[in-house]
């Protein structure tokens, strides 16, 4: 790294150093500066991830567990392994881990988080979250790479489309007593493969996403949806167009969401609170569609007439404005024995 003096215009290395030459280990204490202060890491690699955990066990009863685990915009999970010193197993034990995890469902994240985090989850995701862990990433960090290491991930990378980045970590000091600096680079995939190496790793199950909401209008064969949906554009509703949705806050938590669809909007309403299903089933057209998910943590229903988006509407900005939200370990008393058969 290279200090700017600006005032005698010139440059000025800064002494490399070695977390092992500070006392610091990358499996230590790397993994609490990246975990402290996640979007400053992720943002300098390029990446938005929401970390799910550290040392998190994709299997109980396991010895060894994920250093880091987080997700991705799209719901990719992504396990994160720091390399312990010349150990030339970081790849390997990622894809373990990945395998094990691959079996995880939405609900156990959700379990994993807890309730506000799993909301704060769903808020940063551009899916819906049933979307979650459909696929899986490895995100490698260390000081250095053998090369045995960076031509297996390519090789996986090629041949089976394995989603793989080997991100290179590096201190560097301005003087003996001067602040540390910590800097990052991608080995692989280098920039000049990203083009080819990216689309060949994503390319699983390719998810085109509209660009804007006129694409999204244009689509649509429900003329009250299109109305309500350009009605709520114009008020200056929270719209995420990669989901195509639109979400309301009650309080400091997005509570409500709806998904537009070509013919209705799908509803979900993360959280709950006494008497729901029956106050949806009151004043929505399908009273059959309305239904508790989610191990009873959430309700699904559907819009589809004029009077169901009014409703909708005149609930969340009024109706329901001093509604009382339930623990996350209660239940509404009409569904504190249902199941969870149709999720």
């Amino acid at each position: 790294m290279l200090l700017v003096d600006l005032g005698n215009k010139t440059l000025r290395s800064l002494d490399d150093i070695r977390l092992s030459d500070e006392g610091l280990q990358e499996k230590f204490d790397l993994q609490e500066w990246i975990t402290r202060s996640p979007e400053e890491f992720f943002s300098e690699i390029g990446e938005e991830l929401f970390v799910v955990g550290k040392e998190v066990r994709p299997i109980e009863g396991l010895g060894d567990s994920i250093d880091i685990l987080a997700l991705d915009k799209d719901g990719r999970s992504v396990v994160i392994e720091l390399k312990r010193g010349k150990k030339k197993r970081q790849l390997l034990q990622a894809i373990s881990y990945a395998a094990m995890l691959a079996r995880w469902e939405p609900k156990d994240f959700q379990r994993h988080l807890g309730e506000n985090r799993f909301v704060e989850l769903v808020d940063f995701l551009d899916v819906e979250s049933e979307a979650i862990n459909r696929e899986q990433r490895l995100l490698l960090v260390a000081e250095s790479y053998d090369l045995e290491v960076l031509m297996a991930a390519q090789w996986l990378s090629e041949h089976y489309g394995l989603n793989v980045s080997c991100i290179r970590v590096a201190l560097a000091r301005d003087g003996p007593k001067g602040p540390l600096y910590l800097t990052c680079s991608t080995v692989f995939p280098a920039p000049e493969l990203e083009e080819t190496a990216l689309p060949r790793a994503t390319a699983v199950h390719p998810t085109p996403k509209p660009t804007d909401w006129e694409e999204v209008l244009a689509e649509l064969r429900n003329p009250d949806l299109a109305d309500f949906v350009r009605a709520e554009l114009e008020r200056g509703a929270r719209a995420l167009i990669r989901m195509r949705a639109l979400r309301y806050r009650h309080g400091e938590r997005n509570r409500w969401q709806i998904r537009v669809r070509k013919a209705e909007g799908r509803g979900t309403q993360g959280g709950r609170f006494d008497g729901d299903v029956e106050y949806w089933k009151r004043g929505l057209s399908q009273p059959d569609r309305v239904e508790a998910l989610g191990e009873g943590r959430y309700l699904r229903f559907y819009l589809k007439e004029k009077a169901d988006f009014d409703f909708f509407l005149g609930s969340v900005t009024t109706r329901l404005r001093d509604v009382v939200w339930l623990a996350e370990d209660e239940q509404p008393a009409e569904t504190a024995s249902s199941t969870d058969e149709d999720a």
